[in-house]
């Protein structure tokens, strides 16, 4: 496999490949570690929560809409249920070290998918610069491993797109001269196909990428062809009978999870597009993504450049497979009145390549070129100050990217769990707040995390505080934002939204001014007085 998988490099070439994917394996890895919590709260809500009703912790009427529409696929579940059922059965289950696997798992399916097609990609690009380029984007993007590292069906659907893409190109490449030959290209056909029915299976809208790639073939290859129209029917098939039975693998565990055979992606589509449920969380214009995905990427005017950059290569490589991949999946969500950025989070796999093939256009020559538009994206690849700036805020950003939480709730709800776990049964962790029961999230309860033992009561003023202090030697309080400014009160963060040692970077007071949820242990001062 490995000739069909790239062709030959160089020998400094293949060490540095070496040396940085495993240094972004360790990335992956401690970003894994670091970044509890989700990004979305769909991550949560549709797949903890929904793995924590079949573990019997939570019952159906506490769970989102989706749960009662069914529109929802159960192959995320499953596997959160499955590895909390063996943790259960051996005595070590922790749902924080439950949703570490699973994120892990994920950092490592989209660590390999990147590699997969980055090496792959090498073939594409013939200019020694561009092809370091291409592995130092692959391992280092800076949003890559965070995205990656997300149990998400967006995530995972991307690692699984660009595998069955892969598998399926390098399949295509494979004569059919020998028996022995012949069976190799059907096992690359079925399992690429199964890998695209489980990118199906994680998010059905990934369906539009694997048609783009189906169109592809049917529209493009056909001309540059070295099998005959029945062995491409043949191999296409295949294709389809891998993805069906990814697919029939899905409704399968959807029949288990909902208790009844029920086919999700139409009900999504049902749902979401022809009831219309989808628009009521938004519409957005159709420019919508050109301009939030620019910013996203990067910070003006890089990020700008790059979106650029990627749009002229799917003009200048309109017959590239990549490029009938993306496309009509990016297109198909412009016209889709309701937008987020992360419903185009599986595409990023594709980004390093994408950015590679403008480098190396505008690397090697401009007289290929004959737009003013492709001149000016070939001059800008070549300013070195440009990149070095590229590089330093990349750097930045991955930092920050690989040691924060994914989600501000998650170490404080770590921490009432851990303190939980050292009461008795019969003693349940008090928790008392100004606000609301921080388990409570956008009118939803979050209760795979939430500990048995665990009751929290709301204070109708700051003077309940003092008078449970002079009952109680210490109380943990639940603030969002600043504690309460008693006279005779002494309130210390013990767990927050923000790691502790960003006070010290608290400039100009800003902290002040930010909305951080935040647990405080609550004593009476020492000069109290206590009658």
């Amino acid at each position: 496999m490995k000739s069909l998988l790239w062709s030959p490099l160089e020998p400094a070439l293949q060490d540095l490949l070496k040396r940085l994917f495993i240094v972004s394996l360790a990335v992956h890895c401690l970003t894994a570690f670091f970044n509890i919590g989700f990004h979305h709260f769909d991550e949560h809500f549709q797949i903890l929560e929904f793995a924590a009703y079949k573990l019997g912790l939570v019952s159906p009427e506490t769970l989102p809409w989706e749960f009662a529409a069914q529109i929802r696929p159960a192959a995320q579940p499953a596997i959160v249920f499955i590895l909390a059922k063996a943790m259960m059965a051996i005595g070590i289950y922790n749902p924080f070290i439950c949703a570490l696997i699973v994120r892990i798992m994920a950092a490592f399916v989209g660590w390999a998918s990147g590699a997969l097609l980055c090496l792959y990609a090498l073939r594409w690009i013939q200019d020694e610069a561009a092809k370091r380029l291409l592995i130092w984007l692959t391992c280092f993007l800076w949003f890559l491993p965070y995205l990656h590292a997300r149990f998400s069906s967006e995530s995972l659907s991307g690692s699984f797109l660009f595998v069955g893409v892969v598998l399926v190109l390098i399949g295509n490449e494979i004569r059919n001269e020998t028996n022995k030959k012949w069976h190799e290209r059907t096992l690359y056909a079925l399992v690429g196909g199964v890998m695209l029915g489980l990118s199906f299976v994680m998010r059905f809208q990934s369906a539009i990428a694997a048609g783009g790639l189906g169109l592809w073939f049917a529209f493009v290859l056909t001309k540059d062809t070295k099998h005959s129209l029945r062995q491409q029917l043949w191999y296409g098939g295949l294709i389809v009978v891998g993805f069906l039975m990814a697919v029939g693998v899905g409704t399968v565990l959807d029949r288990w999870f909902y208790g009844a055979w029920v086919f999700t992606p139409w009900r999504y589509f049902e749902s979401n597009l022809l009831a219309g449920k989808a628009a009521e969380f938004g519409v957005e214009p159709l420019w919508w993504y050109f301009v939030n995905v620019a910013l996203w990427m990067s910070l003006p005017p890089l990020g700008i450049i790059l979106f650029l950059a990627c749009g002229a290569v799917c003009v200048w490589h309109w017959r590239h497979p990549l490029v009938w991949v993306v496309v009509p999946f990016f297109a198909a969500h412009c016209f889709i009145g309701h937008k987020e950025l992360r419903f185009l989070f599986p595409l990023v796999n594709a980004l390093p390549v994408l950015i590679t093939l403008a480098f190396e256009r505008g690397n090697l020559t401009n007289r290929s070129i004959q737009s003013r538009f492709g001149a000016s994206i070939a001059s800008w690849s070549r300013k070195r100050w440009l990149w070095r700036l590229f590089w330093v805020q990349n750097t930045l950003f991955l930092v920050v990217m690989t040691i924060k939480p994914a989600s501000g709730n998650a170490p404080v709800y770590e921490y009432l769990y851990n303190q939980a776990g050292k009461q008795s049964s019969a003693s349940p962790l008090e928790l008392y707040t100004f606000t609301h029961d921080p388990f409570n999230y956008i009118k939803l309860d979050v209760q795979f995390y939430r500990p048995s033992n665990f009751h929290a009561t709301k204070l109708a003023a700051e003077s309940e505080l003092s008078a449970l202090l002079r009952q109680h030697e210490s109380v943990l309080l639940y603030c969002e934002g600043v504690a309460p400014s008693l006279n005779n009160v002494t309130c210390t963060p013990v767990a927050s939204s923000f790691p502790v040692w960003v006070k010290y970077f608290n400039i100009n007071n800003w902290m002040a001014r930010t909305h951080i949820l935040t647990i405080y242990e609550c004593r009476l001062s020492a000069d109290a007085a206590i009658p």
